[in-house]
């Protein structure tokens, strides 16, 4: 019973491994035993209706995704060089790890491992240290001996790397920072009181002067419970956009940030001085709006989008492709206070 049982589990994994392995290793479209296997494969149908990888897929199983892609590159890579290496002598590697006596006494000497050990007690581990050493030499020869041999025409990749898992979050009332024909964003999710967030706005501010004509700016709001005044610069914030100040209010609040925290026993007080300072021209109305939270709703929308997607912290950062018809971002996540180039390196993935 046992044995039947550890059958059945082990063809279910075999199954599931498949179904997650195999629109990697096939072209977007392969005809395997005249069944067409595509990058989203149908993985159930429900009365009638499909379900497939990307509907249940998260970032953990793209994350088993890639590190089962990287094992396999690593496996064809080597097969690859092998069948090559019995044609072609420049092919031919080595496939043993051998690490000698004199190695390790060499290594043991040279790194002043005395006081840590006597050579016989320390041995096994420097071999096993030496061993990796050797192993990840032996990898970079095979890399570039297959880059080669693809350059040569004597191998065809086949293989696809997984995707990044993208994010779909929807833009609802989110602010548009600048409006360039793009469909490249970058969503930001902030709190007015958070430090990290503070602190990463010149980077952001470099990006937007860099990018302004390539890529889409947008922000909403994240106000975390433990910052006590942030739903209230965000509900002022809201007034402000009202009047086409929301940009000058965003930028004073992360300049003037210790300020909101002094202000708490008269916050609503403060907001109103605060406008006035930002040059919101009509005070009436915009006090008017903080008095009556006109905009709380849209700001707990924002709260819930970003729970709904996965951000747990501020600052939290989509980028990706957004498309206009839909309304909808299609993104990869990263959060904290990162630099400029962090940033670009991941914007440069979708301009290209």
């Amino acid at each position: 019973m046992l044995n039947y049982l550890f059958k059945k589990h082990l063809i279910f994994i075999v199954v599931l491994h498949l179904l997650i392995i195999l629109p990697f290793i096939t072209p977007v479209f392969a005809e395997i035993n005249n069944q067409i296997i595509h990058r989203n494969p149908v993985l159930a149908e429900v009365e009638g209706q499909s379900i497939k990888l990307q509907n249940i897929e998260d970032k953990k199983i793209n994350d088993l995704r890639k590190e089962l892609y990287t094992l396999i590159q690593i496996k064809l890579k080597k097969e690859a060089i092998l069948k090559l290496g019995t044609k072609y002598s420049k092919y031919k590697i080595d496939t043993q790890i051998n690490v000698s006596k004199k190695e390790i006494q060499a290594f043991y000497d040279l790194n002043d491992l005395a006081a840590q050990g006597t050579l016989k007690e320390l041995s096994i581990e420097i071999k096993y240290y030496i061993q990796r050493l050797k192993r990840q030499r032996q990898q970079g020869v095979i890399d570039h001996l297959y880059q080669m041999a693809i350059q040569e025409k004597l191998v065809s990749e086949k293989t696809m790397a997984p995707n990044d898992f993208l994010i779909r979050v929807p833009l609802e009332t989110a602010y548009f920072r600048n409006t360039p024909n793009s469909e490249v964003m970058f969503l930001e999710f902030s709190d007015y009181q958070c430090p990290a967030c503070r602190m990463t706005q010149p980077s952001i501010n470099q990006l937007m002067a860099k990018y302004h004509n390539s890529v889409i700016f947008t922000y909403r709001h994240m106000p975390l419970s433990f910052h006590t005044e942030a739903d209230e610069a965000a509900l002022a914030a809201e007034c402000a956009r009202d009047q086409d100040k929301f940009e000058m209010m965003h930028q004073a609040f992360f300049k003037n940030q210790a300020q909101l925290s002094k202000e708490k026993s008269r916050i609503f007080e403060f907001l109103k001085t605060f406008g006035k300072s930002v040059g919101i021209s009509n005070i009436k109305q915009y006090n008017s709006c903080i008095d009556d939270q006109k905009y709380a709703d849209r700001i707990q929308n924002d709260i819930q989008t970003a729970i709904a997607v996965g951000v747990t912290g501020t600052p939290a950062f989509i980028i990706g492709k957004y498309d206009k018809k839909t309304k909808i971002l299609h993104g990869e996540m990263v959060t904290g206070g990162l630099k400029m180039a962090a940033f670009e390196n991941i914007i440069k993935k979708y301009l290209d």
